[in-house]
């Protein structure tokens, strides 16, 4: 299942993805799935940097974090996986945005991981929210999205099916 996005670790440096909503959105609150391949969390990032793209190009940070556990709104504050590929996955933290920010296109850059990792990392989703609630985007006959398209930059990937272009 090429669902996943997966690095290797001792290739990290540099390593970002950025996501395209099709259109300006306000994103309010993002949800991160860690990658639960193994039951003790050792391929998750454990820091990032989302930031959205302003007008002429250049990207502002919306949120950061060191701890994704401790700093998550949301969500378990340690390894909550008791068994490998557990379904549902139980490794998902929010994280609110202070204030609204409005943008097409979206950047998460990985600044830490897990440094028990098994020579690899990732994430299995991220998931961007709106500030509409569903009961304003009915009455607005707006439709909330909440899937993006994918383009990335890493150094190097394990394997061709699960390489962050071939998801799209």
């Amino acid at each position: 299942d090429a669902s996943d996005a997966l690095w290797r670790a001792g290739q990290m440096s540099n390593v970002w993805v950025v996501f395209d909503l099709q259109e300006p959105t306000v994103v309010t609150k993002v949800a991160l799935w860690g990658q639960n391949q193994y039951e003790d969390c050792r391929r998750d990032v454990w820091g990032f940097k989302l930031s959205y793209e302003e007008v002429g190009g250049s990207y502002v940070e919306a949120l950061s974090t060191n701890d994704t556990w401790k700093d998550a709104d949301a969500g378990p504050s340690t390894c909550p996986q008791t068994r490998a590929r557990q379904n549902p996955n139980p490794d998902k933290r929010r994280y609110k945005l202070t204030d609204g920010f409005a943008s097409q296109y979206w950047k998460l850059e990985v600044l830490a991981i897990n440094p028990s990792n098994d020579g690899y990392f990732g994430w299995m989703e991220l998931e961007f929210f709106e500030s509409i609630s569903c009961e304003e985007a009915k009455e607005a006959g707006v439709q909330v999205k909440t899937k993006a398209t994918i383009k990335t930059h890493s150094n190097n990937c394990h394997n061709d099916k699960r390489c962050v272009q071939n998801l799209v």
